[in-house]
């Protein structure tokens, strides 16, 4: 049997190594697809946003940038210029990606994007903002796969009254698989430790939504993908991260 069951949100070293593998050896939708999926969705925000010459995009969990770039792209080719504010908790992560902008800015390619980066968790974020007079106002609040660190429904409606009128709040997760594997990884394994987040996949997001903007017009968009995985032999000393 294995050495051991970790979570991986409880350590930053061994999540960042894990996350990179993982997309190392996943399929995953084209990158075309994906700037299409986000065009379609800036499109239909654009019909109910009216007087608007600057998107302002709060970006939660942004990484190092690589994957951020489709979003920034995709609204920079609708004609945004973009007041793009990053939080991201790795500082590591958040070099990567200021990084990326001066790059892709010496290039001349977002020149029409101001960033913000802090590096900083949301949590710490959303405590700062509590202390402001008047709390910042966002066009998209964007949060690709940090859902999975929330520990409170109430930060989606913290979230989402940040927005605009006509604004959105777009949010990326797994599917209810990966709910179903940790509960299978639960019942197998003895030991495994109750991860304590709200949001699993899909599925308890869905819950949270519901529960935290019961008014609110829900709309899902998927995507399928891949990833290939070695499995344990019964006697591994490795230890089990998920």
């Amino acid at each position: 049997m294995a050495a051991g069951i970790g979570i991986l949100y409880k350590d930053t070293e061994a999540y960042l190594q894990r996350f990179d593998a993982y997309h190392s050896h996943r399929h995953t939708t084209p990158d075309d697809q994906r700037i299409i999926g986000y065009r379609h969705q800036i499109d239909k925000m654009k019909m109910k946003m009216k007087n608007v010459s600057t998107l302002r995009v709060l970006s939660i969990g942004s990484g190092d940038g690589e994957r951020e770039s489709l979003f920034i792209d995709a609204i920079l080719s609708r004609g945004y210029p973009i007041d793009y504010v990053v939080i991201e908790p790795s500082g590591d992560y958040t070099e990567k990606f200021e990084a990326l902008a001066k790059s892709k800015q010496d290039k001349g390619q977002w020149n029409s994007v101001k960033f913000e980066f802090r590096t900083m968790t949301l949590q710490a974020y959303l405590h700062q903002v509590g202390q402001m007079t008047k709390q910042p106002n966002f066009d998209i609040v964007h949060c690709r796969h940090s859902a999975y660190f929330f520990h409170d429904k109430a930060i989606f409606t913290m979230l989402y009254g940040f927005l605009n009128d006509g604004g959105m709040l777009l949010i990326t997760v797994g599917c209810g698989t990966w709910e179903s594997f940790g509960r299978y990884m639960k019942k197998t394994y003895e030991g495994v430790p109750d991860s304590g987040r709200i949001v699993l996949g899909a599925l308890s997001l869905m819950e949270c939504l519901e529960q935290a903007l019961p008014r609110v017009h829900i709309e899902v968009a998927t995507n399928e993908s891949s990833i290939c995985f070695e499995s344990f032999e019964e006697d591994s000393k490795e230890e089990i991260w998920f």
